[in-house]
């Protein structure tokens, strides 16, 4: 398989360009999707009802990878790519989302990874990153959109990232040197 676009500036690897392209994928600025495409895939990722409107979506908001608010929920998604779990973040968030954003109605927390850790707080709820490329390779995509460029090549660097990581895990006596 090609090395994709991010790969070759030296950022698949990085936990914080995958929020960045994440949060950028779920905002209106990236328009190779319609708000029905945007609702969908609200649905799919974290169970939010049909129509869901996005209305702000944030990275690195008082630590917090990304911060999606619609018109009555707020959803937390904490992101972890090659490390763990650390001096209770994931409790340090829930508080500050409860004393922060009092206003919103409901407040989803998700914590993505790899390889499929499980939160160490039990109001958190895990979503993997196979997970995250099997919902959007389903969007519906206008092709002639410039956005789309950029959208297929992160898309190419999941499927090889999930696919390395199950290979892995299916038989990692296979390599030695990791």
């Amino acid at each position: 398989m090609n090395r994709s676009f991010f790969e070759y500036l030296g950022v698949a690897d990085s936990e914080r360009m995958h929020s960045q392209t994440l949060a950028w994928i779920l905002s209106e600025d990236f328009n190779a999707i319609d708000a029905h495409e945007r609702s969908t895939l609200l649905q799919d990722i974290f169970g939010l009802p049909l129509p869901s409107k996005i209305s702000e979506v944030n990275t690195e908001i008082d630590r917090i990878d990304i911060l999606i608010q619609t018109e009555n929920e707020l959803i937390v998604v904490e992101n972890k790519l090659k490390s763990c779990q650390h001096s209770d973040q994931l409790s340090r968030y829930l508080e500050h989302c409860e004393l922060n954003h009092s206003d919103f109605s409901m407040k989803r927390f998700y914590f993505l990874t790899l390889i499929n850790e499980q939160p160490q707080n039990d109001c958190w709820i895990n979503i993997s990153y196979a997970s995250i490329y099997n919902s959007l390779k389903k969007l519906k995509l206008d092709k002639q959109n410039k956005n789309a460029i950029i959208f297929l090549e992160y898309l190419q660097y999941l499927e090889s990232l999930t696919t390395i990581h199950q290979l892995f895990s299916e038989n990692h006596q296979l390599y030695m040197t990791v």
